[in-house]
This record gives structure tokens, C-alpha cells and sequence, in this order.
């Protein structure tokens, strides 16, 4: 017995394994698609409480692994208390996501108790059944305590433009639906192989033809719209700077002054080399606190946009009469060169990074912040537009992984977004490619480009299908020209229309059939 429960408990961390070996920095994403099938073994004949527990291991090993970059940021904190707060802050983070394979993983247990070896239609259910449970458990994980859906299943696939391209319809999830559904008919097709092995005989095995069918279906609508693209696009030309300023460098504010000077020779060069629409810095590009009215760059600023246009990330302070002090993480776009920027060319960042940029119930947990204060979020979209730019919208730092976020400046009238990021608090490691792969998905949900401007990280222009088109490799100093094609007869698509009402029907769906199942009894422990 208790070799067995060896045997299980290797299964979940092989899964667990596989599944991060399938994410950017290990590559490897063809694996997600048999990645489930030893933590589907691990639950045959499997207690509910110990699938819980291999399904949370299964989590933990996966996120642990996949995350492990989360665990750099204790490298900026100074103070035994901070650094041991942001580290506690960091497991938590890989527990809390972990605990979203636990509905997945008990209620599997209990389905292969009833997979059905004459029956393909009852397998057939069994898979869709369990597939919506899976795409209802990362929806929630990615808007329940403000929302954390960073590595979603079909995140792995964003390097496969073909696949991808029926986010459209159900966004992300609806990638992930299909690797577990294929996932499932694996596992179906290799458990009836193991229990007809001492047998003579055998059918054919409908469910991994079924598994298939929808990937492959999925590939053919994508390579369709990918060589069906119309051509009669718009232009607009931006250069894009990065600056590659170390965090610690940032924080300390011990070179101001380069920071600056880094920042403004970049500009300089980009502006010699062409006549850009639009000049883009990246998240909190200069150092210390610039607000609109208080700026030490001013001369640099007034300089830069006689020549065109210049959208940078600050971070912004308001001052009330009562003297509290509100610190916000914005995007200014600077169009002329006045003592001050209307307040309708400001965005402030609406979807803050927990533990990181605000602590929830700061007065009990304040030393888990690594920056050691709470920023206030902003509540409004903004639409940005200069006199030869498109309208577009700006996401601060994760917050081009928030689908919503995304579909909502898309719905409002962007006909491009505009990502700028620091991703220096995780330098060196793959949570720059990661990021830049859930960017990725934001394009082709809603049919738009995007401009990621990066202070290391992976600035880069990706085009309404997905797809890179230039880029600068991460942790490098310097600029990049580009010409960002705007489709101006473009349509919403249904996923920007509609949103996640895909996966929140997929959510609906599940409760019921499980509430159906338990009362026939037929999912009862």
C-alpha cells in the first residue's frame, strides 16, 4: 500500500513537471497535450481526500516550477522582516494558484470510476464534463481576489499562431479547453489499453479521435485567417526605448541624473534615425516620483515632443487637502510642450499587483510589500490618440495579462494597445518571455497590435494575429523603429463583443452537471 501511494505521489510531481516544461523558458510545449495523463493514473481507485491532496501537489510542483521567478523580488528588499515578508508573500502566491486543481482533480477521481469501456458516448461526456471544470478553475483563478491568470494551459501554445487564432471566440480559456479535452482522450484511450492488455478483446478507440478532432479543427480555422489577413492596412510609426536600468539602480535613485541621460541619448538616436508618430518609454521610466504638475525633466520632455509625441510611464503622486498622500503607477502622453498635462492624457493603472504594488489589509500584512507602500488603482479606461497615431490604450505591467482589461479598451473604440512594462524585478530569468507570451493572447482575442515598450523585459511589436514581428532580446540596451499596421475595416470579434461569457457559461454548466451527477449518484465517493 504504501509503495502505491509512492507510485501516485510521483505521478502528480511527473505531471507536475511536464506541465512547466510546457511553458516559455523550458519550450517544450508540445508536452501539454499528454502532460495530465500520469496525474490522471495517479486517481484511479483514489480516495477524494487523497486526490485533493495529489491534485494540490500536482499544482504546487507545477506553479512552484513555472513561478519559480517570483522569488527575485525578494532580492530588492531590504530588512530581515520585508525580505522574509515578500518571500512568505511568493509561497503563498504558488499555494493559493496550486489550490485551483483541486475541483479538477477530485471530481476526475470520481468520473474514472464510471468511464465506460462499450461506451463512447458516456466518455465522450465524461471528457467535456471535466473539461469545463478545468476552464471554469482558471476563469475563477483569474477574477476571483483581483484576479492572478498567469499561466493558463493555452498560454504554452503562443508560439503557434495557427492554433491560436480561436481565442477570438472564447479567449484564452477556451485554448486551454481544448488541451485538456485532448489530454482526456489520451488518458481514455491508454487506461482502456491497460485494463484490455490480459485480454483478447479490443475496439477501436474512438475517444483519442474525438481528442483530436477539435485541435485539429482549431488549426485549419487558424491557418485560414492567417493567410486570408487583409492586406489594406493603416501605418503609423513609433520608436520604442529601452533602457535596460537595473532594479536596484531604480529603487536606490543612486543615478538619477543617468537615468535621465540614458533615457534622453536613447530618444536622441531614435529620433535621428527616423521621424517616429510616436516616441514610447517604458513603465516608471524615470527615476523617482514625476507627477504632472512636479517634473525635474522638464527640458528634456519639452525637447523630445517639438519633434512628436511622448508616452511614458511615471509614477504619479496626489497630494489631497488633507494631506494624505496617494500614489498611483501612470502613463502620461506628453503632446505639447506645456507647464502641465491635462488630465485626460493620464492614465493610472487599474489592476495593481498584489503584494507587490498594494497588500491587502495593509495595516495587518504591510511588511509582506516589497515596495513598502500601497498604491491607489485607477477606475477608468483611457483612449489615447495624437494627430498621427490611431486610437490606443495603455496596460501597465501585468496588466496585459488580464484578458478584461484588454477586451474593454478594444470595446471602447482602441485600435491598438500599448503594453509598458519593468520586468527588471525578475531579471534574469524566463518571466520576461512568459510575459510577453500572455500579450500574445490579447492581441488575437481582439484582433488588434500591440507595442510593448520594456525596461528590460522583451520589447517587441506583435501584430492582431499574434504574431512577433520585431523585437529587442530582454535585458539589452536600445531602441526599436517600427510600423504598426492598423486594419481600419475591422470588425469586433466575438470575443471582444461578448468577453468571457464562454467561459462563464463553462461555469454555469459545470455546477449543474455536477449538482446532476451527485444526486444520480453517480460521482459519489
Amino acid at each position: 500500500m504504501l509503495r502505491k501511494n509512492w507510485i501516485k505521489l510521483g505521478g502528480s510531481i511527473l505531471s507536475g513537471i511536464l506541465l512547466a516544461l510546457s511553458f516559455p523558458g523550458f519550450n517544450f510545449s508540445t508536452l501539454i497535450f499528454i502532460s495530465f495523463v500520469p496525474f490522471l493514473f495517479t486517481l484511479r481507485n483514489t480516495s477524494p481526500k487523497y486526490a485533493i491532496l495529489l491534485s494540490w501537489i500536482t499544482g504546487i510542483v507545477f506553479f512552484g516550477i513555472s513561478l519559480s521567478w517570483v522569488f527575485n523580488v525578494s532580492n530588492f528588499v531590504e530588512g530581515i522582516l520585508y525580505k522574509s515578508g515578500s518571500i512568505l508573500g511568493c509561497v503563498l502566491l504558488v499555494f493559493y494558484c496550486a489550490f485551483y486543481f483541486i475541483p479538477f482533480g477530485l471530481l476526475a477521481s470520481l468520473c474514472i470510476r464510471i468511464i465506460n469501456k462499450k461506451s463512447v458516448i458516456k466518455n465522450v461526456f465524461i471528457m467535456f464534463f471535466l473539461t469545463i471544470v478545468w476552464i471554469s478553475s482558471e476563469y475563477l483563478r483569474g477574477i476571483f481576489f483581483t484576479g492572478f491568470p498567469w499561466n493558463l494551459l493555452g498560454i504554452s501554445q503562443y508560439a503557434n499562431p495557427a492554433m491560436i487564432q480561436i481565442s477570438s471566440f472564447g479567449g484564452v480559456y477556451l485554448i486551454s479547453g481544448l488541451i485538456i479535452w485532448m489530454n482526456l482522450g489520451v488518458f481514455i484511450t491508454f487506461l482502456q489499453y491497460v485494463e484490455e492488455k490480459n485480454k483478447r478483446k479490443y475496439r477501436p478507440h474512438y475517444e483519442l479521435i474525438i481528442g483530436i478532432i477539435p485541435l485539429a479543427l482549431s488549426i485549419g480555422y487558424g491557418m485560414n485567417q492567417l493567410f486570408s489577413d487583409n492586406q489594406d492596412h493603416e501605418k503609423f510609426k513609433v520608436a520604442v526605448i529601452q533602457p535596460n536600468i537595473p532594479q536596484n539602480e531604480k529603487i536606490e535613485n543612486i543615478r538619477f541624473s543617468s537615468i535621465a541621460k540614458n533615457l534622453e541619448d536613447l530618444s536622441d538616436s531614435a529620433l535621428r534615425v527616423a521621424d517616429p508618430d510616436l516616441l514610447i518609454w517604458p513603465e516608471t521610466a524615470l527615476s523617482g516620483v514625476t507627477t504632472r504638475y512636479m517634473r525635474s525633466n522638464d527640458d528634456v520632455i519639452n525637447r523630445i515632443i517639438k519633434i512628436c509625441p511622448l508616452l511614458t510611464g511615471v509614477i504619479d503622486v496626489e497630494i489631497k487637502k488633507d494631506e494624505e498622500i496617494n500614489f498611483y503607477n501612470a502613463s502620461i502622453l506628453f503632446k505639447e510642450p506645456l507647464e502641465s498635462t491635462a488630465v485626460d492624457d493620464v492614465y493610472y493603472k487599474n489592476h495593481l499587483v498584489p503584494f507587490g504594488e498594494f497588500v491587502p489589509l495593509s495595516n495587518v500584512f504591510k511588511f509582506l510589500a516589497p515596495l513598502g507602500a500601497n498604491f491607489k488603482s485607477g477606475k477608468e479606461t483611457k483612449i489615447f490618440q495624437t494627430k498621427k497615431s490611431p486610437l490606443f490604450s495603455v496596460l501597465i505591467c501585468f496588466e496585459d495579462t488580464i484578458p478584461s482589461i484588454a477586451t474593454k479598451a478594444v470595446k471602447m473604440g482602441s485600435e491598438c494597445l500599448i503594453n509598458q512594462t519593468n520586468d527588471a524585478w525578475f531579471d534574469p530569468s524566463y518571466q520576461s518571455l512568459q510575459h510577453m507570451a500572455h500579450a500574445i493572447f490579447r492581441c488575437t482575442e481582439n484582433n488588434v497590435p500591440m507595442i510593448r515598450a520594456c525596461n528590460t523585459g522583451i520589447s517587441c511589436i506583435i501584430d492582431s494575429k499574434g504574431r512577433i514581428r520585431q523585437s529587442l532580446n530582454t535585458q539589452t540596451k536600445g531602441f526599436m523603429i517600427a510600423n504598426i499596421s492598423i486594419d481600419k475595416e475591422r470588425t469586433l470579434t466575438f470575443y471582444t463583443k461578448y468577453g468571457d461569457i464562454f467561459s462563464m457559461m463553462a461555469v454555469l454548466i459545470s455546477i449543474i452537471l455536477t449538482i446532476i451527477l451527485y444526486f444520480k449518484k453517480e460521482i459519489r465517493s
